[in-house]
């Protein structure tokens, strides 16, 4: 215990330098604020800036002394913003018009977005963004205007988007209270681990975004590219059944496209992250797919894997009432109606199986199209055989009867009465109370046919023409006829794939293709209904995370913080511009 003490008191002395190093550079920068100094007080200024220099140097010198303690280290998130105190006046950077210093040619606002951008490319913490504004600071002509703490920065940056932290307790679900000194704990009475310290790993960390904002955000820089038919490929989104269908000319749409998987994220610990994310349709792509263009809607953090209703229930809410009762966002201090909406849910197979609600991808009746089933092949002719020990989706026992919404509600509430106890029921392939294929695409679309034509025998190789055919038409059909052959030559190729291999590859992942060619007609090509920009999203914002505390705080908070400072917009080049319309405020006419 006294050794405990004794650490953390030789850190709190570091910190106290820290602190009076600040105070001191500070105090330094202010008395040289005034433009009516004379000669003897800039000596005296000159003189301290000498006393302060060798005081910190001393500082560091002490790095040689068994007793001193080092700063933290760059894997370590620094959460406690009060260790660097800010004695500067936080409201007169907001939207700072005034000249950085004397003679500078950029405004303080200016700088400063500058600046946060640089480091929020660069990835840095904020203990080394500490660092470089001290630097900076110090470089510019004495007296400027530069904050020197990132914390001033973050308050001089105007419209930061909020966002909302919850912690659960892993053990009961149930939210988790946070006292003076920053340790989390449950106060369930009934779980076993209550009104006990609770570690990172122990918790389940769930962060909700505001969508309108970020939405609002993405508009204004790309209001260019609205109402641009011309942008959009025949075989876009947009030119899909379905849109079509929900599209009203008379209304500014914005339509979803929602997407949500996992991926790991501390292997120490065994954390995963389960991001949601949504695109918005209206736009062209690839601007769509931008990495500044993608839409968080919350964010799951946890050594388990999300549960459903928890984790989505509240955005889900969100999204309904946006829906329901529409938004206004402002472009240019211009005001618009949007109607909101969604168009489809991406994912893969087994995060489908997980968000849906349904009986996994490699499970009895998994189609979500159809009500196919399976059947078992673990016994052949009464003989074990490990080989084939799968759930098989045999072409000839195929029911194309389409599931609609009633019927999927009515196996749910099935599935729940029959559901007692921790025994769990699935109805129809629904539960009750649970509700990186990159190279492979390069292969099917482009190199397999040419590749493989010396390699594969002749049955084989006219197999995989088909199914590269297949795809390549579905991909990005240039009209219906386009989808009615990709749709015939998947059929084909699934009804003879058990006589040109043998019947173990009769699994789901075969049969899923018997419904692209609806799929297709319903959303677009395959090309844009990809989930490929969404998982380098979730590379992208994993590398926002320093350290292994409140990750999904953090990655929050330098999404927010990158949302503000992309002001710039994307423009097209004049040659390109079209004259568009805009009566009764109507930005769209698709």
């Amino acid at each position: 215990m006294y050794w405990f003490s004794h650490k953390v008191n030789k850190r709190r002395r570091n910190r106290e330098m820290k602190r009076q190093s600040i105070y001191q550079l500070i105090a330094r920068h202010i008395s040289s604020s005034n433009d009516n100094l004379d000669d003897g007080h800039n000596e005296y200024c000159l003189q301290e800036q000498n006393i302060n220099q060798e005081k910190l140097e001393s500082t560091f010198d002490k790095k040689n002394d068994d007793n001193y303690i080092s700063p933290a280290s760059q894997k370590v998130y620094v959460e406690d913003d009060n260790e660097w105190n800010d004695d500067e006046d936080d409201d007169q950077y907001e939207d700072d018009s005034r000249l950085l210093y004397n003679g500078s040619s950029i405004t303080v606002s200016s700088a400063i977005r500058l600046i946060s951008k640089f480091y929020l490319n660069i990835n840095l913490d904020k203990q080394k963004i500490n660092g470089l504004l001290r630097l900076i600071k110090s470089l510019l002509p004495k007296p400027n205007l530069l904050p020197s703490t990132w914390k001033t920065v973050n308050k001089a940056l105007r419209n930061f988007i909020p966002s909302l932290t919850t912690y659960l307790c892993t053990d009961c679900y149930k939210s988790c209270d946070i006292n003076t000194n920053r340790f989390k704990f449950c106060v369930n009475l009934n779980c076993k681990t209550s009104f006990k310290q609770r570690r990172s790993y122990e918790l389940i960390e769930i962060v909700r975004f505001d969508i309108r904002s970020q939405i609002q955000s993405i508009m204004c820089r790309n209001f260019d590219f609205l109402n641009k038919s011309h942008l959009f490929p025949p075989s876009d989104i947009c030119f899909g059944e379905w849109y079509q269908q929900q599209s009203n000319t008379n209304a500014n749409k914005i339509t979803l496209l929602v997407h949500t998987d996992g991926a790991p994220l501390i292997r120490s610990s065994k954390q995963s992250i389960w991001p949601c994310f949504a695109s918005i349709t209206e736009l062209p792509p690839p601007i769509r797919e931008f990495q500044s263009n993608i839409i968080i809607l919350a964010l799951w953090v946890s050594k388990m894997k999300p549960n459903v209703n928890t984790f989505l229930d509240q955005t889900v809410n969100d999204l309904s009432l946006l829906i329901k009762n529409g938004t206004s966002i402002f472009i240019d201090d211009h005001e618009y109606n949007i109607q909101l909406g969604t168009q489809l849910f991406l994912s893969d197979l087994p995060a489908k199986s997980l968000f849906c609600c349904t009986t996994s991808f490699n499970g009895y009746s998994a189609c979500t199209f159809c009500y196919s089933r399976v059947r078992y092949s673990s016994i052949v002719l009464g003989i074990w055989n490990p080989k084939y020990n799968k759930m098989l989706y045999p072409y000839s026992n195929n029911d194309y009867t389409a599931r609609t919404h009633d019927g999927y509600l009515k196996s749910a509430r099935e599935a729940v009465k029959k559901s007692k106890g921790h025994k769990k029921v699935a109805v129809d392939g629904i539960k009750a109370s649970q509700w990186k294929a990159k190279n492979s695409r390069l292969f099917v679309l482009y190199v397999g046919v040419p590749i493989m034509a010396n390699h594969l025998p002749t049955l084989l190789f006219s197999h995989f023409i088909i199914y590269s055919l297949a795809i390549k038409l579905l991909h990005a059909p240039q009209s219906k006829e386009d989808i009615l052959l990709g749709e015939r030559l998947l059929d084909y190729y699934c009804r003879t794939a058990s006589n040109v291999y043998d019947s173990s590859i009769e699994i789901f992942s075969l049969h899923a293709h018997l419904h692209l060619g609806h799929q297709v007609r319903l959303h677009g090509g395959l090309a844009h209904t990809s989930a490929f920009s969404f998982e380098s999203a979730i590379r992208y914002i994993k590398k926002s995370a320093h350290g292994s505390t409140n990750v999904a705080s953090q990655i929050a908070y330098w999404n927010n913080l990158r949302c503000t400072t992309q002001m710039k917009k994307f423009n097209l080049v004049t040659n390109s511009l079209m004259d568009v319309s805009e009566e009764n405020g109507n930005i769209y006419n698709v």
